[in-house]
């Protein structure tokens, strides 16, 4: 069956569901980024606020379409404790439960999935996150977990709620013979035909922008990425394929957002900008339906221009993040993205004209990082000038070719803080090299007045306008 095309009407048999109450968890094992390209764990330097699990909330969709039952615990964002996390779990009594994972934390959710079971042994213990994409038969061979789910999630848990695991699509698991068996992952091929995530059992007021203390909710507003950097999980995750939604079912969703007192939007995409004809009609329809929202995304410096940056502000952009990551020529050439000086250093000058703060995702600690090429980095840092940095450490994520190549250098990993900190030593630098780079690099970034000036001037309006919806959303909840 394929379930990107079944009707409504074919999920709505009366039958009885295979899976009827569903758990979609995120343990206490620490604050990472657990969207499944993003490994991310947070702190300071990093910049990204703790975001609202929306691989759950879509996953929950198509249980709501169905009518199975969910309930999603974010515990680190909740700030849960042991007991109260497996209270949580008690009081819902699922009859599966879906842990959020990344490669850092795997081994610490892989306990609570082994502790999940031991305090109820009748609950089926699934995970979902990168390595349910490329360690799913590792993992399932060791016991704790049950099943790895994959592809578009609205579709995964409405083929598992109704069918179970033979027949739903994109599931790995392990038989009751202990055999290991897949089924085939599927992607709408149109996203609108995708439910809108269900955001029902989280608490939205958890996730915030940083800084400014207003609620922010995030839209997944296109998914799959054509570029080739051999680093990024994107490939492996959503596919080679740019898909969009249409400006009609994201206007729809803001909508309804807005009517619980949110005004501060993330639009998660891979590029947001790779097809503009699609952000102009979106920055349009903006404008026109959803006055009022201020909102922030992610591209590259090649995809935009001068009329698109100021449509997008009128739209209510105050922020774009750049995914330069890699400022050296010869780090470049080997992962298949070549910095480009003069397009960076005009897109941050072109968000300068349009009011729109700029930040810059730059990434070292690469196996192959000398001296030379840190300084490469710093110099196009300098040269670029957006107004915020953010300077990442580069891990191999198994499913990617830069996890092949780190295998050949036989370099031994030393952190899982997934981009936080350094992965290993690069063989050409000391053991001090990468945090001393970064910090000396930021703070030379931010006592410039060049870059002060313009940021202080993006961010003053920003903060009255936060104060104002801050005010507006505690209004809307407490009459409810």
């Amino acid at each position: 069956m394929n379930f990107a095309q079944a009707s409504k009407e074919q999920f709505l048999e009366p039958e009885t569901l295979s899976y009827s109450r569903i758990l979609f968890a995120i343990c206490p094992t620490g604050y990472y980024c657990r969207e499944d390209r993003c490994q991310s764990f947070f702190s300071f330097e990093l910049i990204p606020s703790m975001r609202a699990p929306m691989e759950e909330c879509e996953g929950a969709a198509g249980l709501k379409a169905i009518g199975a039952e969910h309930l999603i615990i974010d515990a680190p964002a909740e700030e849960l404790s042991a007991t109260e996390f497996l209270s949580q779990i008690k009081k819902f009594n699922p009859d599966l439960v879906i842990l959020a994972v990344t490669f850092g934390s795997l081994e610490s959710d892989t306990f609570w999935a082994k502790k999940i079971k031991a305090e109820f042994p009748q609950i089926k213990v699934g995970i979902r996150g990168a390595p349910a994409y490329t360690l799913a038969e590792k993992i399932l061979k060791q016991g704790e977990i049950d099943l790895c789910i994959k592809g578009d999630y609205e579709l995964t848990m409405m083929g598992l709620s109704k069918y179970g695991l033979e027949q739903a699509p994109g599931v790995t698991y392990r038989d009751s013979h202990g055999n290991i068996k897949e089924t085939k992952a599927e992607y709408a091929e149109c996203l609108d035909e995708l439910p809108i995530p269900d955001r029902s059992t989280i608490n939205s007021s958890l996730y915030k922008v940083r800084g400014l203390k207003a609620a922010q909710a995030t839209i997944h507003v296109q998914r799959g990425c054509p570029f080739p950097c051999t680093y990024c999980l994107v490939h492996t995750v959503s596919g080679d394929k740019a898909r969009h939604r249409s400006a009609e079912s994201i206007v729809s969703e803001i909508s309804t957002l807005q009517k619980q007192g949110i005004n501060f939007f993330y639009f998660r995409a891979e590029t947001f900008t790779l097809d503009k004809r699609w952000a102009l009609a979106l920055a349009k329809a903006l404008q026109t339906h959803c006055k009022g929202i201020r909102w922030v995304t992610t591209t590259r410096v090649e995809c935009v221009d001068q009329e698109l940056l100021f449509e997008l502000k009128k739209a209510g952009c105050y922020g774009i993040s750049f995914g330069i990551d890699v400022a050296s020529n010869t780090i470049g050439e080997k992962v298949k993205k070549t910095p480009k000086l003069k397009v960076a250093k005009k897109a941050m000058r072109m968000c300068d004209k349009a009011g729109i703060i700029s930040l810059g995702y730059f990434m070292v600690g690469f196996v192959w990082e000398t001296p030379e090429t840190l300084r490469e980095t710093e110099q196009f840092i300098k040269g670029a000038r957006p107004n915020l940095i953010t300077i990442h450490y580069a891990h191999p994520y198994p499913g990617t070719v830069y996890f092949n190549d780190v295998a050949k250098e036989e370099v031994k990993l030393t952190s899982l803080k997934a981009q936080a900190e350094p992965a290993f030593l690069p063989k050409a630098l000391k053991s001090s090299d990468l945090k001393s780079f970064s910090k000396r690099v930021f703070l030379k970034h931010y006592i410039n007045p060049l870059v002060l000036y313009p940021i202080v001037i993006k961010l003053i309006p920003l903060f009255f306008i936060s104060i104002r919806n801050r005010l507006v959303y505690q209004q809307l909840n407490a009459r409810n």
